[in-house]
């Protein structure tokens, strides 16, 4: 389980969470994003 600060889109200065979570099925590894009502507004 892995937690990565990442832009909200290309060149914004504001962020959102990125949780990857790696499990026994390869294509399982894409990670799920979160941000709460205002990040990336």
């Amino acid at each position: 389980m892995r937690f990565d600060e990442t832009e909200c889109s290309s060149g914004s200065s504001k962020k959102q969470i990125a949780l990857w979570v790696k499990t026994h099925v390869a294509s399982d590894y894409k990670p799920i994003l979160i941000k709460k009502d205002g990040w990336c507004n």
